[in-house]
């Protein structure tokens, strides 16, 4: 497992029954106490499938979201979350740098990619740093951040913050996408790839100061 002290991003994907919405309650959390560790989120739809909510909550560590689920109200809390999925919700907390990832999940459009690097660790940076430098000169880019993930040894994460998800596509089949991208599967394989619309914040009542995504 990845160093569980460092400040992590948390993606939650939760698939929504046929004809359920997530209940009024969940942008706050349903009222509980997220601890101190909690620094905020944003939460919406996936847009490959409406079936697929998200939230993505910032935290000061991995080991203080480990902490939350130990109190005595989380098993209520996860309680009322199950009451509109199909089945259990997935959950990938990553290194995110920048932290916090400051305008990528607040852009219109994010696009979350995972990866399990097939190269070391060592030799990883060195195509990533040619991914961003490509995705940076993208038009209707806006933001991104990227890490490994804490769960999954040698899974890396990738959230890049788009004006529109036909931004996205349409720089995917330029020369400059193209290559940019290469080096992403050039030293990974491509797990998931989604899109998604955040339309609201996800707070803990009981700590209003906290980081935006």
């Amino acid at each position: 497992m990845s160093n569980t002290q460092a400040p992590v991003t948390e993606i939650v994907w939760f698939p929504v029954k046929v004809g359920k919405q997530p209940t009024e309650g969940q942008e706050n959390m349903f009222g509980i106490d997220a601890g101190p560790g909690f620094l905020g989120g944003r939460f919406g739809w996936q847009l490959e499938n409406r079936n697929v909510f998200h939230w993505v909550m910032n935290w000061s560590s991995y080991n203080a979201h480990q902490v939350m689920t130990l109190t005595p109200v989380y098993m209520p809390f996860v309680g009322e979350i199950l009451k509109w999925c199909s089945a259990v919700p997935a959950v990938v907390h990553y290194a995110s740098k920048p932290y916090p990832p400051t305008g990528v999940f607040t852009s219109p459009v994010t696009e979350v990619i995972r990866l399990s690097v097939k190269i070391s660790q060592d030799e990883w940076p060195v195509l990533y740093e040619k991914f961003e430098g490509g995705l940076r000169d993208a038009p209707g880019y806006r933001a991104h951040s990227g890490g490994w993930a804490v769960e999954t040894e040698g899974d890396f994460v990738v959230a890049i913050g788009w004006e529109s998800v036909e931004a996205s596509a349409e720089w995917a089949k330029t020369d400059a996408g193209v290559m940019s991208l290469g080096y992403l599967v050039g030293g990974g394989n491509i797990n998931q790839l989604f899109h998604l619309q955040a339309t609201g914040d996800v707070a803990s009542p009981a700590h209003r100061t906290r980081q935006m995504l």
